[in-house]
């Protein structure tokens, strides 16, 4: 086997020594590839998963505000967003930790105080659009309207995370071709380590 000295374009690769032969070298250097390419691989299914997880979100989102949304086509009909307050306040929160701007009307009795810190949670103290318990008995309110901003803007974030995901497959199987072709890689220079040892031993014989 021939031997290189100096570091060249491999001194960053551990393992690797001075007059050490080209196919350690090349055997090396496709390991660490092949390593690297795995470890890229590994994050990117993490980010599907978790992008996976948020579309998940978002669809219950999503299917809880069609079952609460006022049926006719009255824009300014009310709906409770939830069986009680609980639930209403749930949907509420899930909203703002999703991205979607919502407006609600603090009350008298402070139970949606602690909902005003939240990023996307704009307060108002007048009547009118928005969430308050004026209208209903058992929970917090908003109106159709309101409902079908908040579907609509879902819809946008649930598309844009799929269109994402797309990528993310595509990058997916870029690296996974990648990573095959480093194994091939690495497996035909042992195969030519293999086979230059079985020739020095044969020629010892």
């Amino acid at each position: 086997m021939s031997s290189v000295s100096g570091a060249g374009a491999t001194s960053g690769v551990q393992g690797i020594q001075p007059g050490m032969g080209m196919e350690e070298m090349m055997m090396l250097v496709q390991a660490e590839r092949a390593s690297n390419l795995e470890s890229q691989m590994a994050d990117q299914i993490k980010e599907i998963q978790s992008r996976n997880e948020q579309v998940r979100q978002l669809n219950d989102l999503l299917s809880s505000l069609r079952a609460v949304r006022p049926s006719g086509d009255n824009p300014d009909k009310w709906a409770v967003l939830g069986s009680n307050r609980q639930e209403s306040r749930e949907t509420i929160r899930a909203l703002a930790e999703a991205g979607v701007p919502v407006t609600i009307q603090l009350l008298d009795d402070g139970s949606l105080d602690d909902l005003k810190g939240l990023p996307n949670v704009t307060v108002k103290t007048t009547h009118g659009d928005g969430i308050s318990d004026e209208y209903g008995s058992n929970g917090y309110d908003a109106q159709q309207k309101t409902i079908d901003t908040w579907i609509n803007d879902i819809k946008g974030k649930i598309d844009g995370l799929n269109s994402t995901g797309q990528l993310d497959m595509i990058r997916m199987q870029s690296l996974m071709n990648k990573r095959n072709q480093a194994f091939d890689t690495l497996s035909n220079t042992l195969q030519k380590i293999q086979k230059s040892l079985d020739a020095i031993v044969g020629n010892m014989r």
